[in-house]
């Protein structure tokens, strides 16, 4: 039998050769965006309009050296000693409706870990009354350093103070934040908003591969004809006995080719536990593991082990995957569609700790609110024993008796990132 040969197509890219058979590495799902414009002084450039609007000595000035759009972004600045006082940036005189529409916002933070409050304003009355969110909730999903981060803002994830803010007529926005006790800078790079889409969506998602996702899920959800998403750990297929036997080999080929499953990848070593180049290396076999076997309907998809990524680990797992899934939630919001960053998928992590009630209205304000909601399971059992990593099938079943009622559409990871909602 002939050998394996690599061939490097680029720096991020690689293709292996066996035989006649050409494998390919690389991600294949490019996930749709929706057309971005830009808000409240177009794009940064001389005439943007945005001034100081700080407290006790705080600057707010603009960087034509570090920049995402435009030709500078606004830096805003403060130091230990003022790092209560607010550091902040305005924008006044502007006519925005916002109805049917969500905002993002490029940023650039030093310090993350440093940071109390970073939020966006709207207003229409000076600020005596105003809607804000809380940037700052999403500490986990912003890169520290060099990185720029885009960051959707739903209008349902916005929080009024006074008597809020009307959608459809904003008049001034306020970008600002406060450190602890640190010396901090943040870099405010674009404001832009994009459509909503034109409904919610729900994706549900089982992870380490137990059989109980062709015996227990399948058989729930083929009632409604809904379609998951397997994370699955290739060292486990096959293994163990019930209640935590892992599915065959077979079963997930099943699963894929007859019931229409995503077959995605995961692990059981936590990435930044090794070096880069051996994290690499993970990322790349269980990719490979998927796609030798056929699995390829999910094979863009990646769980990161514990749900713990980094800067590094993330472009490393560009270099495979078209979207990674963290086991991170964000105020009981969640994720926009498109997501802000395919590669920082936001989830709902359910287990027999949580109450039936509290997922059916997550699932309602997902619909409601024209947003994705990522629901993950772990093992489904008749009688729990480690209500952390399980649910009963008696619950399991109700909550998907209850996404039915509530006329969600629900599709897998891969469908929702190749065609939305």
């Amino acid at each position: 039998m002939p050998g394996v040969r690599k061939i490097k197509v680029s720096s991020e890219s690689e293709l292996e050769v066996e035989g006649l058979r050409v494998v390919n590495f690389g991600p294949t799902i490019v996930p749709q965006r929706d057309e971005e414009k830009p808000e409240a002084g177009a794009i940064f450039i001389s005439t943007h309009g945005w001034t100081n609007s700080g407290s006790g000595g705080t600057t707010a000035t603009d960087d034509t050296a570090d920049f995402v759009f435009g030709d500078r972004s606004i830096k805003l600045e403060n130091n230990a000693e003022l790092h209560t006082s607010q550091s902040a940036t305005r924008e006044t005189g502007l006519t925005l409706n916002m109805t049917g529409r969500y905002f993002i916002v490029y940023v650039k933070v030093d310090d993350i870990d440093g940071i109390n409050q970073l939020r966006l304003q709207g207003s229409s009355d000076g600020f005596s009354n105003f809607r804000e969110w809380r940037i700052d909730d999403d500490k986990t999903f912003i890169k520290a350093g060099d990185g720029w981060t885009r960051i959707s803002l739903p209008w349902s994830h916005g929080q009024d103070s006074g008597t809020g803010l009307t959608r459809a007529s904003i008049a001034e926005l306020q970008f600002k934040f406060t450190s602890n006790n640190t010396n901090n800078i943040v870099r405010l790079g674009a404001v832009h908003s994009a459509p909503e889409p034109a409904n919610g969506v729900c994706s549900l998602c089982f992870d380490d591969g137990y059989d109980s996702i062709n015996t227990k899920a399948n058989a729930k959800m083929s009632e409604y004809g809904y379609r998951g998403t397997a994370f699955i750990i290739p060292s486990a297929v096959g293994t163990g006995t019930a209640p935590t036997a892992r599915a065959s080999l077979q079963t997930l080929k099943d699963l894929q080719n007859i019931n229409g499953w995503d077959i995605s990848a995961h692990d059981n070593v936590r990435l930044d536990t090794i070096s880069i180049d051996q994290a690499d290396k993970r990322l790349r076999d269980v990719k490979g593991y998927l796609i030798k076997n056929g699995l390829t309907q999910g094979a863009d998809l990646y769980a990161y082990p514990n749900g713990v990524f980094n800067d590094a680990i993330i472009a490393r797992a560009k270099k495979y995957y078209s979207a990674c899934r963290s086991i991170v939630e964000h105020r009981s919001k969640e994720t926009s569609n498109p997501p802000a960053d395919a590669m920082k998928l936001r989830i709902i992590n359910i287990t027999d700790n949580d109450v039936v009630a509290t997922i059916d209205t997550r699932v309602q304000e997902a619909r409601d609110n024209n947003e994705w909601i990522i629901c993950v399971f772990h093992n489904i059992v008749d009688s729990v024993t480690a209500p952390s990593t399980q649910i009963s099938t008696a619950d399991f079943n109700t909550i998907i008796d209850n996404i039915n009622t509530s006329a969600i559409p629900v599709k897998p990871i891969s469908q929702v990132l190749r065609d939305g909602a």
